[in-house]
Order: structure tokens, then C-alpha cells, then sequence
């Protein structure tokens, strides 16, 4: 891994801190400056924070039907804690023969409800930590 880039991304992260609504902007030499939506912003500063914290990164496209093994590696949980999600019917599965599959969009929505909770619940607490 080059040190320098991770120094670089290290840097960034940090002047970034915790945005709660990140900005990028590509500047073009020649013409209008090209705002990055905000999901592909995120997407980005996500790849950055990593590089800052582990020196790597792995950019990989997803297929559209997901096996519970990597649905589980993505959401950072065990396949068993994934299973009983999809039993409770908080993600979308079916079934192929006797394997259980999930789609991509529905995971990543998963994903995402999850996260703006976790955002949610800090934000709380940051709320409580104010009142006292």
C-alpha cells in the first residue's frame, strides 16, 4: 500500500470529521464544476475513511441476487442474526430450490434504514447529553 496515499486519506478524513451531509465537487479546469450527489458522495468519503483506517480498499460489484453468506459479510452480521432478520421479515428473501437468496437493492435498502437509525439514535443521545 502506498504510505503516502493513506497519509493523504488520512488527512481528508480528518478535515471531514463527522458530516453529517457530505458535499464533492468535481472542479474541471475548463467549464462548470460538477456536484456529486449525495449517495455517491457518501460512497466516496466512505472509500476514503477507509483507506485512512486500514490503508486498502476493494471496490467490487455486487450481483443483483445475493447468498445469505455475503448478504451477511456486507451487513457485518452472522448468517444466523441475517436468517432471523429475514424471518421477522425485516429483509425481502426468496428462495432458490432450497437456498435462500436476497436482492442487492433490497439489502443495500436494509443497509441504509439501518444506518440512518444508528444516525438517528446518536443524534438522540447527543439531544439528552445537551439537556443535562
Amino acid at each position: 500500500m502506498d504510505q503516502q496515499l493513506q497519509a493523504d486519506a488520512q488527512r481528508i478524513a480528518a478535515q471531514m470529521g463527522e458530516a453529517l451531509e457530505p458535499k464533492l465537487v468535481l472542479q474541471q479546469p475548463y467549464g462548470a464544476d460538477i456536484e456529486l450527489p449525495e449517495r455517491l458522495a457518501s460512497l466516496l468519503l466512505n472509500v476514503v475513511e477507509s483507506l485512512a483506517e486500514k490503508g486498502a480498499v476493494r471496490v467490487q460489484v455486487l450481483p443483483e441476487e445475493l447468498t445469505t453468506s455475503l448478504a451477511s459479510a456486507i451487513l457485518g452480521v452472522s448468517r444466523p442474526t441475517l436468517m432471523k432478520r429475514i424471518e421477522a421479515g425485516e429483509i425481502p428473501a426468496h428462495k432458490v430450490g432450497s437456498h435462500t437468496r436476497i436482492n442487492r437493492d433490497d439489502l443495500m435498502r436494509y443497509r441504509r434504514s439501518q444506518e440512518a437509525r444508528r444516525q438517528a439514535a446518536i443524534e438522540g443521545f447527543l439531544d439528552i447529553d445537551d439537556d443535562l
